[in-house]
Parts: C-alpha cells; sequence; structure tokens
C-alpha cells in the first residue's frame, strides 16, 4: 500500500518542499498540540458552570457560535477568496464533509453517553483515542519509529488495557468516541485545508441542525437563555471561542507533526481529567488508575525522550582516537 501523501500548513506535500523549515515547523506543531490538549484537559472546569444546561442545548450553542467565530476571524483575515477557492475544490470539500460529519458524530455520541449515565464509557474514549492516532499513523500514514518510541507505545497500550479491563464490560461508547475523533484527526492531517477555513466549513455544515434545536427550546421556553442565571449567557455565548481555538490548534499540530506524536501528546488530556478529578473534585482513584497513569506518563517521557537524546547524538562532532 502507498503511503498517503500529507500536507504542511500551506497544503505543501511534506517532502517537495525545502526542508530546512521542516524542524521548526515540528516543533512549533508540537506546542500547537500541547496548548490544544492542555485546554482541552481542564475544559470540565467551564462546563461545570454550564453544568444546569442540557448537554444538547451547549452542543448546539458550540456548533453555533464556533462557526461565527471562524467566520469572524476568516473576515478579519480577509480570506474569502480563500474560502470561494476552497467551496470550488470538490476533492477538499469531500474532505471537509467527512471531517465534519466524523466531529458531529464524535459529539453526539458524547452526549448521548453522557445523557445515558456512560460517563465512565466517555472518559475511557479518551484513553483509547490516543493509541488509536499513534497506530493510524504508523499503518496508514507509514510513520517511522525507533525502539526506545515502540517499548513506549507498548507501555501506553498496556496502560489501556489495565483501564479497559478495569471497566469490566466491552467499552463500545469509549471505542466509537476514540475511533471517530481518531480518524477525525487522520483527514486533517491528510486535508491540506486551512485550519480556520477547515473548521468553518465543518461547523457549518451542522449549523443548521444546531440553529433548529436552538429555536425548538426558546419557543418552547426551555431554553436556558430564557431560564437560567443572567451569568449562563455569557458563558454560552464564549462556547464559540472555547470550542474553536483548540480545534484550530490541534489541526494546526496535525499538519505539522506525525500524528503518532498527535496521538502521544493527547494523553496530556485524560491526564488533567484524571488530576482535576482526584485534586479539585476529590473523586475517589483505583489503584489500576493510579498503575496506568504512572504508566502513560513513563510511556511519554520514553517518547519525548528519545528523538531529544537521537538529535543532541547527531550534533555532536566524531571523536578522535
Amino acid at each position: 500500500m502507498r503511503p498517503i501523501k500529507t500536507f504542511g500548513p500551506a497544503g505543501d506535500i511534506h517532502g517537495e518542499k525545502a526542508r530546512p523549515d521542516r524542524h521548526d515547523s515540528q516543533h512549533s506543531g508540537t506546542w500547537f498540540a500541547i496548548l490544544a490538549f492542555g485546554l482541552w484537559g481542564i475544559l470540565p472546569v467551564y462546563w461545570k458552570l454550564l453544568a444546569k444546561v442540557s448537554p444538547h442545548e451547549i452542543v448546539a450553542h458550540r456548533v453555533l457560535w464556533a462557526w461565527v467565530f471562524t467566520g469572524l476571524v476568516l473576515v478579519l483575515r480577509r480570506r474569502g477568496r480563500s474560502l470561494k477557492t476552497t467551496l470550488r475544490d470538490r476533492p477538499r470539500m469531500k474532505r471537509i464533509l467527512l471531517s465534519g460529519l466524523l466531529l458531529a458524530a464524535n459529539w453526539l455520541i458524547f452526549i448521548t453517553a453522557v445523557n445515558s449515565g456512560q460517563v465512565l464509557q466517555a472518559s475511557l474514549g479518551y484513553y483509547i483515542n490516543p493509541l488509536v492516532s499513534v497506530v493510524l499513523g504508523l499503518v496508514l500514514l507509514r510513520e517511522k519509529t525507533n525502539r526506545t518510541q515502540r517499548i513506549a507505545i507498548v507501555m501506553a497500550a498496556v496502560a489501556v488495557l489495565l483501564v479497559t479491563l478495569h471497566h469490566g464490560r466491552f467499552p463500545w461508547i469509549a471505542l466509537a468516541l476514540a475511533l471517530t475523533f481518531g480518524f477525525y484527526g487522520l483527514v486533517k492531517k491528510t486535508g491540506g485545508v486551512d485550519p480556520v477555513i477547515g473548521l468553518h466549513l465543518e461547523t457549518l455544515l451542522v449549523t443548521p441542525l444546531a440553529l433548529c434545536h436552538l429555536m425548538f427550546i426558546q419557543l418552547s421556553g426551555n431554553s436556558a437563555i430564557s431560564t437560567a442565571p443572567t451569568v449562563i449567557t455569557p458563558l454560552l455565548l464564549s462556547t464559540g471561542v472555547v470550542t474553536a481555538v483548540p480545534l484550530l490548534l490541534f489541526a494546526r499540530a496535525a499538519q505539522s507533526i506525525p500524528l503518532s506524536r498527535v496521538g502521544f501528546i493527547q494523553y496530556l488530556t485524560p491526564t488533567c481529567f484524571f488530576l482535576l478529578g482526584r485534586f479539585v473534585y476529590r473523586e475517589p482513584v483505583s489503584t489500576v488508575q493510579w498503575i496506568s497513569f504512572v504508566l502513560i506518563w513513563l510511556a511519554l517521557t520514553l517518547y519525548s525522550w528519545s528523538p531529544r537524546r537521537r538529535n543532541r547524538d547527531a550534533s555532536q562532532p566524531a571523536r578522535e582516537d
């Protein structure tokens, strides 16, 4: 099977552009990924403030205001011509349609899990998800790893297996969450679409549904904006920024660095969930969860340390005996 072509931030195929900027691109891409998954990791604090609002209404506001926010960014950046060019590009529009459907499916599965009392399965999905990204990068994109990185991947897989077995039943919802977002990352990696334009068009696809839902609950008198305390309204209006910023950072990271590296950095999100749950919200943590936590961070350390050591060894001059 031929490797899938991947694109840089401007849509250039890696390998066809001059290489001097590649290291800088990967360095900045790594930081984009750290910021994206770090922000996602602390978002539960924000959603706790909206605990009295129904999950479906929150998702509808996220879609609508993310679309509005990205539209404003495009206007300020004067990217109207690029937007029109993308709309005329059928292959790219097909990828945007696919990524939009995957993102909408991921959000829908997550909300369904929360509403049906399957919160543990949803959180398990965040542990499985990074491993899916790593596997997709290695298998479909033919990304190369060294021995140390392969050991790190096995350690992470063992940690995920422990958490899965501890859950006690086959995690269908967790797998669905992991697969939808994992393939979303793959499409973003290979799509070659500007992140802002891509997210704007992705949210555009589901904005009509979001508007219909918000109009329905408004007319029925169940809208949080009408019934909840005044402070809820600015929080709901801000969900667009809260939703869009990490997704834009993620898209930029996915275009700049190997998908397998994106997958490993992604463990920041469940790690933040773990720390918030244990030390902020005082939730009980089992021995299995502690073991998995330690294994994942050992794996992260190994995976990130290996290329640093290789680059350091390569930069040192050979010794003359």
